[in-house]
């Protein structure tokens, strides 16, 4: 006996033995799963015995056929010849009969196919089938040998072996099923057009063989892909005509169904499902074609709809194994549609009526999220209960418990039920992965409500709890970060140094220690801030990431903290101590730009001579010429701002730089009062950059600095020259929305058009631009802003008698009950739920909403990276 068999008899034997002591108890079902455990960890002799012990056991069930097949792929995937030929031939003559024989040797192909850099696989994968390409069964290797060619992009060599298998199997029954599965090969590598021809390849010439019903479906959907509406929907109406019998019509049908609702032709959809509801009422697809109704109902908006089909459907399929899957699967989709009450309602009844089942977990965690949206706190307090109490999952449970935790106070600043499912977590499974995370969240939630003295004893809980936690210095550094967000530096310097002084050898020390620097900054604490950043260079010499830290903290401090002393320092520490990094040029860059920020413009002209002379093969210098001319152009050195412009676009051609370069030139000419040499370029930019995708972003940044100039003579009290920027403004945005293809930069220019109108006291075009905004971009950054003042321009507008008050009064209650519902967090929805209290929405003041000038769009005119 050999030593590999001996090894497997006695993994063997363990699990047999312990089948004993109630294994065999656990079913099939979670053997399996745990085999696939194994296999997924690299455990490779503890998921093949545990496939023998299935196929041994239970040789005649669907458990022994999946464990077959996967023992099969396992062979071959480890490369182990003469096992997996064993294992191909056991699988193809032990389960024959088996329907979904074709499907299982397609995926054992498909998954040596995905190893095509690894010839041993793909050849031990090929011997497996020519193996098995003799006998009663080797229309199914012959086929997977097609496959495999498919899969590795052998193309003359599959085409060769389709025409022998069409030739040697025309009479064969099993013919159209081995050419469906070779058509949903070509189709899974989205080769629609050749994965067209097999389907109808089937569809014209084996019709009246077994299972072609599925690759009419396959034909459907090349069809849809290749643009062909009118070819697909007519393949499913003879296909519907000619298996009416057919016992997998229903599946089919049904599965259409959600392809074309997937698609957006909820009409196309809804026929078929009701096809299946009407023709094939007892299938086990019903079920399925009845929820697909419920969906539609639910996008389109028809709620009562919606509910009448979930009572037809808990009425009629109220014992469906699936059941519990497709109610959690609605209260999904109401979730999505914020009908939060129908979610809840779909959710509990999987919770109260499937407790078991594998969609329990997934409904509990649904109905907590809902409670939490409709601000229902004993809801929400009873739902986390339950979470513990009544889904006995172990570990997955610990897992749920923490995503949702993280889940609702990082998205939903839902803290009160962030803590009980930390608290519930360390109650329940405080020995788990989770446990500590689940400490660090509790902390996270008393920082972010000011409990400090809650937050320092939870620290030291965390400490004394989890001493040696792989990553309690990761929760440590973010710990630090949550008090730096909170302003509370001080205490950040504190959980920062315990990383530094405690893990430095760990991969979060340095970010610690760029915290401590940022901290000590931000508490204007000279002394301590130097010592940092010398630390930063002795404690991390040797760092490979060292040099990179430093710019980036630099960078930081420079341009978001407006320290440009330690910025210096770092720059200069990281030129002296790796002069040959692919960071010194960004800190020589960085002193320059300090050196122009602070008006010592000789000192900058000699650090760009410096750039030029040390890093002239640098491949980032064009781009630092770049950001080098905003440098200039914010200090009014026009001149020097046009110079460096010109160096990245004769250096950087085609590159984003040199479009948004072009549009920097543009920007020099407008400083210089010289508008129609501005309008020159735009023309030009649009000219030469038509299908570049950084044009609307150039475009844009030249209607922002009209912009921007609009806002410095208002607040100089230059009236005139304000307007006549805005209007400028607004004439270059224009373009965006006028001449370019539609992009994320026509949100911003639709928004700040809205800026420069209400400025102008055009309020009923800001309205427009607003209502524009929320309708098509409503997942823009800034589009809670256009919300707000949909309702702030509309109280303006009914004030002065464009807009009836009864009109007026429910498009402001709606526009400022969509900030809350739809932008929560955002900084208009105190102002916005203040304005709900007053009935009448009295004027509050001339911008009580905080957003006549919304926080600025991210700048595109080249946001330093």
């Amino acid at each position: 006996m050999s030593t590999k068999t001996l090894l497997i008899t006695s993994v063997l034997f363990g699990f047999l033995l312990s089948a004993a002591t109630g294994l065999c108890f656990a079913g099939t079902s979670e053997l399996l799963l745990q085999a696939e455990t194994y296999r997924e960890q690299g455990q490779y002799q503890q998921a093949e015995a545990i496939y023998l012990q299935v196929v041994t056991e239970y040789p005649d069930s669907d458990e022994a056929f999946a464990a077959q097949k996967q023992l099969t792929a396992l062979y071959a995937l480890r490369a182990n010849e003469a096992e997996a030929q064993a294992a191909m031939a056991k699988l193809l003559a032990d389960f024959s009969e088996r329907e979904y024989l074709p499907q299982a040797v397609h995926e054992i192909v498909e998954k040596c196919g995905k190893s095509r850099d690894d010839q041993r696989v793909w050849q031990v994968c090929r011997d497996m089938l020519q193996a098995a390409a003799s006998g009663n069964n080797a229309i199914w290797s012959k086929m997977g040998l097609a496959i495999l060619d498919i899969c590795l992009g052998d193309q003359l060599a599959a085409q060769t072996k389709i025409d022998s298998l069409i030739a040697e199997y025309s009479e064969d029954e099993r013919s159209s099923e081995a050419l469906g599965q070779l058509g949903y090969a070509y189709r899974k590598q989205k080769r629609y057009a050749k994965a067209a021809e097999l389907y109808q390849c089937v569809v014209e010439n084996f019709s009246d063989k077994p299972r072609a019903i599925f690759s009419y479906r396959g034909l459907v959907y090349c069809k849809v892909a290749l643009d062909d509406e009118a070819g697909a929907w007519t393949v499913v109406q003879n296909m519907l005509g000619r298996f009416a019998a057919d016992e997998h019509v229903a599946e089919v049908a049904q599965t259409l169904g959600r392809e074309y609702d997937r698609r957006g032709q909820r009409d196309k959809a809804r026929e078929l499902y009701e096809y299946v509801l009407t023709n094939k009422p007892r299938s086990t697809h019903a079920m399925w074609a009845q929820r697909g109704i419920v969906l539609i109902d639910i996008e389109t908006g028809n709620y009562a709809g919606a509910e009448a089909g979930i009572d037809t459907m808990l009425a009629k399929y109220p014992d469906h194994n699936e059941l519990p899957q497709a109610m959690q699967w609605l209260g999904n989709d109401y979730y999505k549609a914020k009908q939060y009450d129908k979610a809840a309602r779909c959710y509990k009844h999987v919770v109260d009526n499937s407790p078991q089942s594998q969609h329990a977990l997934g409904a509990q965690k649904g109905l907590i999220l809902s409670n939490v949206k409709l601000k229902d706190g004993p809801a929400t307090d009873a739902a986390v209960d339950d979470l513990f109490a009544k889904i006995a999952r172990g570990e997955d449970v610990a897992r749920a418990a923490l995503e949702l935790g993280d889940q609702c106070r990082r998205s939903l600043s839902a803290y009160g039920a962030a803590r009980r499912l930390y608290q519930g977590l360390l109650s329940n499974y405080g020995q788990s992965e989770e446990a500590m995370w689940a400490q660090r969240g509790i902390v996270f939630v008393d920082i972010k409500l000011g409990n400090y003295a809650a937050a320092e004893s939870g620290i030291e809980t965390l400490k004394a709890e989890y001493p040696d936690h792989e990553y309690l210095p990761q929760a440590m550094q973010w710990l630090g970060n949550d008090y730096y967000k909170a302003g509370q530096y001080d205490k950040a310097i504190n959980w920062y140094r315990h990383v530094v002084d405690n893990s430095i050898a760990s991969e979060y020390a340095m970010g610690a220690q760029k915290g401590l620097i940022r901290s000590m900054v931000k508490l204007k604490d000279d002394p301590n801030t130097i010592a940092a950043i010398d630390d930063l260079f002795a404690k991390f010499a040797g760092r490979a990431d060292v040099a990179r830290a430093a710019a980036e903290v630099a960078d930081e401090c420079r341009r978001d903290l407006g320290a440009y002393e330690p910025a210096r320092r770092l720059y200069e520490n990281l030129l002296a101590t790796y002069p040959d990094s692919t960071q010194a040029m960004r800190a020589q860059r960085g002193i320059v730009n300090i050196d122009i920020k602070t008006g010592n413009y000789t000192a900058a002209e000699a650090g760009v001579q410096t750039l030029l002379t040390k890093y002239v093969e640098h491949p980032d210098l064009p781009k630092a010429f770049y950001w080098l001319g905003n440098d200039y152009l914010d200090a009014s050195q026009n001149d020097r701002a046009a110079e460096c412009y010109q160096y990245t676009i004769d250096n950087r051609p085609g590159s984003t730089e040199e479009v948004l370069a072009w549009s920097g030139i543009a920007r020099v000419h407008i400083h210089r009062g010289e508008d129609d040499d501005a309008n020159d370029v735009v023309n030009k930019i649009i000219a030469d950059f038509n299908d570049h995708p950084d044009l609307p972003a150039a475009v844009f940044a030249v209607g922002e600095q009209y912009y921007n100039m609009a806002f410095q003579c208002e607040k100089q009290g230059h009236a005139s020259e304000a307007k006549a920027n805005f209007q400028k403004a607004i004439a270059v945005w224009e373009r965006i929305i006028q001449e370019l293809p539609t992009s994320g930069t026509m949100a911003e220019a639709y928004l700040l058009s809205a800026v420069c109108y209400r400025r102008l006291v055009e309020y009923e075009q800001a309205l427009e631009y607003y209502q524009k905004i929320v309708s098509d971009w409503p997942d823009y950054k800034y589009a809670w802003s256009a919300q707000a003042q949909i309702g702030r321009t509309c109280e303006y507008l009914r004030n002065i008698g464009v807009i009836p008050k009864s009109e007026a009064d429910i498009i402001i209650r709606d526009a400022y009950e969509a900030v809350l519902e739809n932008y929560p967090h955002c900084p208009a929805a105190p102002a916005a739920r203040n304005r709900l209290k007053s009935n009448r929405y009295q004027h509050q003041g001339r911008d009580a909403l905080g957003l006549l000038k919304p926080p600025p769009p991210p700048p595109n005119k080249g946001e330093e990276r």
